[in-house]
């Protein structure tokens, strides 16, 4: 029930940093550091939607890890415009997936179109950034991963991807 987002969970003190923004395609969301220097990607509930996207992370998240499944740490947390400004640095990804400079009007036009909860403000699931991660790309369905050395037996056999499939099937989500 708790899932495996216990120890991590966003630094209360605020403003919080934000590093990049991406507000096109199916999930746009935003880059943070808290006052810890610990990173979290902030993904928001649809224009008229709240709890839509945000509760199917969180129940999502945990019904994976419950099956043994390694996932992000998921926080739920709530935020106003205000707990958030633009890092010097920060960059904004464009339509075309561009990286250009960020400003405080490219975190505004994210917020523009994410639902409010006007007692509480904005609902976000935060997925904590683990130190040291690096993204090695998509999941292969075949064979193995040739620039992987732990990656020793073929996909094909593998249970843990096909019973991926089938509880993906079940909750509804098309991950390939």
């Amino acid at each position: 029930m708790r899932g495996p987002a216990s120890e991590h969970p966003p630094s209360g003190s605020r403003p919080w940093r934000v590093l990049a923004v991406n507000r096109y395609g199916v999930r746009p969301g935003l880059l943070i550091a808290d006052a810890r220097n610990t990173l979290y990607l902030l993904r928001f509930d649809p224009l008229r939607s709240l709890e839509l996207s945000t509760g199917s992370a969180m129940i999502g998240s945990r019904m994976f890890h419950a099956l043994g499944y390694w996932v992000p740490e998921h926080y739920l947390l709530y935020l106003h415009r205000s707990d958030l400004v633009a890092s010097p640095k920060g960059e904004q990804i464009n339509a075309v997936g561009r990286a250009e400079k960020l400003d405080e009007e490219d975190i505004a036009l994210l917020f523009a179109k994410s639902a409010k909860d006007q007692a509480r403000g904005y609902r976000a699931v935060a997925l904590r950034i683990p130190p040291g991660f690096k993204l090695i790309g998509p999941l292969q369905l075949f064979n193995r991963r040739t620039d992987d050395p732990n990656d020793i037996v073929p996909h094909e056999p593998r249970g843990d991807l096909r019973g991926l499939h089938l509880i993906s099937a079940w909750l509804g989500i098309n991950w390939i």
